[in-house]
């Protein structure tokens, strides 16, 4: 299969181009110092995050490599948010679901693991119920 100069098959090209350059970047190394720049704190933590990705070595998930050092700068595919066990607060947690997001936006998702209620945010569309 045919590869680009930065290792990457045609298909990974034609992602990165489409879903996750932004304005001005022209190759996978912009997109990694434009993230790593995102989340690091420190120049230690930038050039060990920008060179674990760079070599592809770890990527974070897409909302982090769409959004990272953007205005929206949204990096996670969901939110979880603690739900108490009583219709008030059950209630509340859903208020505060609304709020971070737009409402028509909002799928919730309540689970009860290991003794503990979560309200999930996912960002992509649900498809289906989950049981």
């Amino acid at each position: 299969m045919s590869e680009t100069k930065e290792g990457l098959d045609l298909l990974a090209a034609e992602t990165l181009r489409s879903r996750y350059l932004r304005e001005g970047e022209e190759d996978w190394k912009d997109v990694c110092e434009r993230v790593a720049k995102a989340v690091a704190t420190t120049t230690e933590e930038y050039t060990e995050f920008f060179n674990l990705m760079n070599s592809k070595v770890f990527l974070p998930s897409s909302p982090t490599l769409m959004n990272a050092g953007t205005a929206s700068g949204q990096l996670s595919a969901c939110f979880v948010i603690p739900v108490e066990d009583s219709i008030e607060e059950i209630f509340d947690s859903v208020k505060t679901a609304a709020l971070y997001r737009r409402p028509e936006e909002v799928q919730v998702l309540i689970s009860q693991k290991s003794g503990q209620m979560v309200l999930l945010l996912p960002q992509v569309p649900v498809l289906r119920a989950v049981p």
